[in-house]
């Protein structure tokens, strides 16, 4: 599934809770307009393809629950597309990151959030080994960061994003 054709399995909500820090329910996160993939599936019907167990969890440990399209390409799975929520594992310098918004082919595309679980190490040291944030040209200490914004292609893509750190700067 999705534009790596990473293999996976579907699971259960509880499941899917289970396999995080915290044990937070990620799947039901609001995107800061206020709403989350479980009210649209409410209103949308069956969003995902398997209702008894409608999170899909990648072989490398990432989880999607959110909207599906059968792949064009004959033969492929299906992938992400429209809108949905992604709970990173791995890579482990991206474990507890939550990102909530549109797909288009199994990627990030358009209106996106990306922010960390509270109870995920990451956020709760306050430091991400390898990240993009830092404070200080030269600095090493990296830091974990909110993103309100658009996104193109799966990666950040907005000059005009909101973009903030643990202690709300």
């Amino acid at each position: 599934r999705g534009p790596n054709n990473f293999g996976g399995w579907w699971i259960t909500f509880e499941e899917a809770k289970e396999r995080v820090e915290g044990k937070e329910p990620w799947f039901q996160k609001k995107n800061f307009d206020g709403v989350s993939v479980a009210d649209v599936h409410d209103y949308m019907g069956d969003v995902a393809l398997n209702k008894n167990k409608p999170v899909w969890l990648y072989e490398n440990g990432d989880m999607y629950f959110g909207q599906w399209k059968e792949n064009e390409e004959g033969g492929n799975p299906p992938l992400e597309e429209g809108f949905g929520v992604l709970y990173y594992e791995c890579p482990p310098n991206c474990r507890g990151l939550i990102c909530i918004g549109n797909w288009r082919a199994g990627l990030q595309e358009g209106a996106c959030e990306s922010y960390w679980l509270k109870e995920s190490k990451i956020w709760k040291e306050n430091y991400q080994e390898g990240g993009i944030m830092k404070l200080r040209k030269g600095s090493i200490n990296t830091f974990p960061f909110q993103y309100r914004g658009s996104y193109k292609n799966g990666k950040l893509h907005d000059k005009n994003a909101i973009v903030s750190l643990k202690d709300g700067t």
